[in-house]
């Protein structure tokens, strides 16, 4: 009896990791988050001046990525889309990432976008004003909430 009880409980210890995602909009404008790991999760509208926050998660099948839009369709209507991504390593490191899809929303150029984290040392992912060319990926080894501040 206690196994069954038990089971469902680790499983979902299993897929949740010890830090938060969060997305500060710092612009003057609403930014819609759809949040997307194996499967899409509902779009969510986030104010200027809003915090957006979600436990960290594994997804064995997929990383997780945090899909940013200034339109509530833009994910569905092949608009610029900024691209929070990460994932956690089995040996503790989460790997994360700044990248845009269908260009970059003219809505942050010259808007400095930054990713940095609770944890001292994280390295930093700054776009200052446009998007870094290349590859963006950092990895930290351990567990950090991850802090995306737009127009920082």
């Amino acid at each position: 009896m206690f196994a069954k009880a038990i089971l469902p409980i680790l499983a979902l210890a299993a897929t949740t990791l010890a830090g938060q995602s969060i997305v500060k909009n710092k612009c003057n404008f609403p930014i819609y988050i759809t949040s997307v790991d194996s499967k899409v999760h509902d779009t969510i509208a986030l104010a200027a001046g809003g915090i957006y926050s979600e436990p960290q998660r594994y997804d064995p099948a997929t990383g997780i990525v945090l899909k940013i839009g200034t339109t509530a369709d833009a994910l569905w209507t092949s608009q610029p889309i900024l691209q929070f991504a990460y994932t956690q390593h089995p040996d503790d490191w989460i790997y994360y990432d700044l990248s845009k899809s269908f260009g970059y929303d003219a809505a942050f150029v010259g808007k400095t976008l930054v990713i940095e984290g609770s944890a001292p040392g994280l390295p930093k992912i700054v776009w200052p004003g446009s998007p870094l060319d290349g590859q963006n990926t950092k990895a930290y080894k351990g567990w950090t909430d991850l802090i995306l501040t737009l127009c920082a």
